[in-house]
């Protein structure tokens, strides 16, 4: 990266944070209802006498916010689902405390025209919010795509997605969990056009009754749903090249009103996604030198066709149910090509070329209900779903190894998932000040892969020469308690989680056949306090996650790419264990926190290579133990009414103790990264973005490889039309074509280096329009119980 680029990078921020954030004055407070509970995300809305609003927030769980702005005349108002709770007029000149308030009947309140503009990004205490419908930079993107460009969220060239200053996050979509293999997830998210996000959630200290795999922090993307009464419907469609078109359509229809509200939905996805590998080996064997220089071009072509069915059913005011019915089909290509040149100390010896074929369709059908029933006015409610999944995965690979010796070969893969999942919740208020969480859960998951392994002859006839079945069961039994005590600037969270699971898996090979079964027990505590002063906001917290393997990463299959490099499986993985510890401090908008995060057994992909054969073999294995020491810092700047930034900055300390073949026993070293996002109002019609994002050169996740810095630029603008109803949006990612994965991985003399070139400098555009619109009406109710184990599979 260009030193110009980082040294203007680093002036602006300083000038910046001189000139915008000690200049502001802050205004404290808490809002609660008429039965003196908290409101939580209640907006909080500074105006000037003109009713134009400068800033906007978000009260958190115990009803607190903070907001803040220079000396001037303004109006505060605090609403709540178009209802305004308070209104009050003053001239702001010092830091004001406004203690409690209670919210009053709104209807003793004159209404107020706003001209409001939306904020895109909303932070407090408990999570950050993004406000994808409104983001400039989502033309014509999907969902892999918008998460690149969300604050604290960092996904490298391997696919890793994480928090900024922790090494995993949990993707959960409408709350349901998604634990797919890295690649899966990747293909699955860019299947999710942006026009059916409406946000993004990022909880770093989720509570107990959230899955164990959660714990650690979790990114929560909110789909588009029905909430408007009357009739409604919308249509759109995005574009986008960058060395291949790609495209979407998709339609929305809903009705709501008295009681019922139904809505479906439908999205066709067609995505070409090109990369570019190159692979650079060297083996060290007695005093020869044996190298490769291996290019391999990557063509997935992606065609998605996704249904929706919802329907909501108040029976009365107190008792509501819901059920979702979901159905996916996908038709999905793999062409890969390849070449590679092989050497003996610096002498080229052989040259061939590899093409691997891979055909997959699949389909995947949920069907969830769910009932949330108030039992009582003092806040004590009860909710519970069930969950049936069924997916079906069919593939077929004809693969040539080597074009030298036409070595022909096809391998077809049936896999199938059945997934029965059902949880209770109960929540109790004992007073105004503590609440209790009580629930359960269950979960019955089967799984079967058959493998197959054929040559295929010269009169293109099959031989089966091998072939596996691996079979895999896994129950688990969960039970969790949480309590929560609010005392005027005291806030403590604590809860308690514990998981039985009980696995049976089974391989069957021409061989050998082997059955294994397993059972444990773990338990998972978590604890969080903030304590509240005049100008900070002080925080710990602890908390202890699992991550169970993938069914795929368990299952002992030979995927082969070429004659030097093939893909395995691993039956012998263990779960890894996680254990997180912060402090943090909140000084009006700057938020500081110190992390340590402890790690056994963390699930990576390993390559190893062997020295006899020269494979290199991609395997899942344990990393025996990692630690991460972190330090984050995050802020915005307030530059003018119409220019808004939002910056994060990470240091980070890696130390991992693999305890793996052919790797050495310690591997650390230090890594950053730093994001800003602009954001512009040009117009009430018009608006645009601006993201930056750096990371340092650093130790990859498990100490795979040590990589190189990358930056990258994205860029974007919205305009909507025809009195909002009609929005469209423009953007270019990664402008200067600089986003890569490049690096080495060095394991006791031998080594490999990696450049991973994708497809990221893309022009994308989005148009949407309403067809029917009708008013705003919110509705809530707990969606499903299947969390962790929904998409636990290779698709």
């Amino acid at each position: 990266m260009k030193k110009k680029q980082l040294i203007t990078i680093c002036l602006f921020l300083i000038i910046s944070i001189q000139s915008k954030i000690f200049s502001q004055i802050t205004i404290n407070g808490k809002i609660i209802n008429t039965n003196d509970q908290p409101i939580e995300f209640a907006e909080i809305l500074l105006l000037t006498k003109d009713s134009l609003v400068t800033k906007s927030e978000l009260s958190n769980q115990d009803g607190i916010f903070q907001i803040n702005e220079k000396k001037g005349n303004y109006i505060l108002m605090i609403k709540q689902l178009g209802n305004v709770l308070f209104k009050k007029d003053f001239y702001l000149e010092e830091n004001i405390e406004l203690g409690t308030i209670k919210a009053v009947n709104t209807n003793s309140l004159q209404s107020v025209d706003i001209v409001t503009k939306k904020k895109l990004i909303k932070i407090n205490n408990e999570k950050t919010i993004i406000d994808v419908d409104n983001s400039s930079l989502t033309g014509g993107s999907n969902l892999y795509d918008i998460l690149k460009n969300t604050p604290n969220v960092i996904i490298d060239g391997e696919d890793n997605i994480s928090l900024a200053g922790k090494s995993e996050a949990s993707i959960l979509i409408d709350d349901k969990l998604m634990t797919l293999s890295k690649k899966d997830l990747a293909n699955t998210l860019r299947n999710i056009p942006s026009s059916n996000i409406k946000e993004i959630e990022i909880v770093i200290n989720p509570s107990s009754k959230y899955d164990a795999t959660s714990a650690l922090g979790m990114i929560n993307i909110k789909l588009k749903k029905n909430s408007k009464i009357g009739l409604y419907s919308n249509i759109n469609s995005g574009w986008a090249y960058g060395r291949a078109s790609k495209y979407y359509v998709g339609t929305s229809i809903g009705y709501n009103k008295d009681k019922l509200n139904v809505w479906g939905t439908y999205n066709y996805v067609n995505n070409t996604f090109l990369q570019v590998v190159k692979l650079d080996r060297t083996i060290l064997n007695d005093n020869e030198i044996w190298q490769s220089k291996q290019n391999t071009n990557l063509d997935k072509k992606l065609k998605n066709n996704s249904y929706i069915l919802g329907l909501e059913y108040e029976i009365n005011k107190n008792h509501t149910v819901k059920s979702d019915f979901e159905y996916k089909l996908n038709n999905d290509k793999y062409p890969i090509s390849g070449n590679t040149n092989i050497y003996i100390n610096n002498e080229i010896l052989s040259r061939f070329e590899s093409r691997n074929t891979q055909n997959v369709d699949w389909n995947q059908m949920l069907f969830s209900t769910s009932y949330l029933g108030k039992l009582n006015n003092n806040g004590t409610e009860i909710s519970s779903g069930i969950t049936y999944l069924n997916n079906k995965d069919d593939s077929k690979s004809d693969i040539q190894k080597n074009s030298l010796n036409d070595s022909l070969m096809q391998n077809t893969v049936s896999a199938r998932v059945k997934i029965i999942s059902g949880q209770i919740n109960l929540t109790q208020l004992l007073n105004k000040k503590i609440k209790l969480d009580f629930g359960g859960k269950v979960a019955f998951t089967k799984t079967s892969n058959f493998n197959n392994y054929y040559n295929v002859t010269n009169s293109n006839s099959l031989e089966l020469y091998d072939y596996n079945d691996f079979n895999y069961n896994e129950n688990v039994l969960a039970f969790y308690t949480g309590a929560f005590f609010d005392y005027k600037i005291l806030n403590i969270k604590a809860g308690f989680r514990v998981e039985d699971t009980h696995i049976k898996n089974d391989f069957i090979t021409i061989e050998e056949s082997t059955l294994k079964k397993s059972n444990y027990t773990s338990f998972f505590p978590n604890f969080s306090l903030t304590y509240n002063l005049k100008n900070h906001i002080l925080g710990t917290s602890y908390s202890k996650s699992i991550i169970r393997p993938n069914y795929d990463a368990l299952n002992p299959y030979q995927d082969y790419l070429d004659d030097y490099t093939r893909l395995s499986g691993n039956t012998n993985l263990q779960p890894q264990i996680t254990e997180s510890y912060s402090i943090s401090d909140t000084y009006k908008k700057i938020n500081f926190s110190l992390n340590y995060i402890h790690t056994a057994n963390q699930l990576n992909r390993l390559a190893k290579q062997d020295v006899e054969s020269k494979e290199e073999i991609y395997m899942y294995e344990n990393v025996k133990k990692a630690n991460r020491f972190s330090s984050n810092i995050s802020f915005p700047i307030k530059c003018y009414k119409w220019w808004d930034i939002s910056n994060i900055i990470s240091i980070y300390y890696d130390d991992y103790s693999p305890e793996v073949s052919d790797f050495p026993s310690k591997i650390n070293g230090w890594g950053g990264y730093f994001q800003t996002i602009s954001s512009f109002i040009f117009f009430d019609n018009f608006s645009g973005s601006i993201s930056l994002r750096y990371m340092s050169p650093q130790v990859s996740k498990g100490g795979l490889y040590n990589i190189e810095e990358t930056f990258s630029m994205d860029i974007g603008a919205k305009i909507t039309f025809l009195k909002n109803r009609g929005v469209f949006k423009a953007s270019v990612t990664d402008l200067f074509n600089t986003d890569r994965f490049k690096g080495e991985l060095g394991s006791l003399g031998n080594s490999i280096k990696i450049n991973n070139k994708w497809e990221s400098r893309q022009i994308k555009f989005n148009i949407g329009y309403n067809i029917f619109e009708s008013k705003q009406k919110d509705k809530k109710i707990n969606t499903n119980s299947l969390e962790e184990e929904r998409n636990r599979m290779k698709k």
